[in-house]
């Protein structure tokens, strides 16, 4: 069985129905996710104060699902000397925002909102991005 014929859409929506099961009635649902064009938002080197993150950030396309991946080498100075690390490369699934929308609304059904994760403006139901790259998710049970 390839795992990529199974996953990810149908595990996204598993998870999604257990959050459900688990969320009491009338109660609410908050996720933070990510848009399908996070990439241009997504920030290629990252500082703080004893680490420096370097990311190549890339769209793949696998059985027509999207996925982000990106490989990411730090550079820290935590233990005191210089160390570099080869972390990998992560995927991350990309579903587009109307089927995070119509998913969350088979199980949620009071009310799903999204709102724009910096100006929490928001975002219309035929909407696929905002500006931030980053939504906030609300569903109430």
């Amino acid at each position: 069985l390839n795992v990529l014929q199974y996953l990810p859409f149908q595990r996204f929506e598993e998870a999604i129905a257990k959050t459900a099961e688990l969320t009491k009635s009338g109660g609410l649902f908050f996720g933070d996710f990510i848009t399908p064009d996070h990439v241009r938002w997504y920030p290629h080197v990252i500082e703080g104060k004893n680490v420096i993150s370097l990311r190549q950030p890339v769209l793949v396309e696998k059985e027509n699902y999207t996925f982000q991946q990106s490989e990411i080498i730090n550079i820290s100075k935590i233990s005191g000397e210089l160390r570099i690390t080869y972390e990998g490369k992560h995927l991350r699934y990309l579903p587009s925002m109307l089927k995070v929308r119509r998913l969350f609304e088979k199980y949620f059904q009071k009310g799903v909102y999204l709102y724009d994760a910096i100006s929490l403006k928001t975002i219309g139901q035929d909407e696929e991005t905002c500006p931030s790259t980053r939504y906030l998710l609300v569903a109430e049970k």
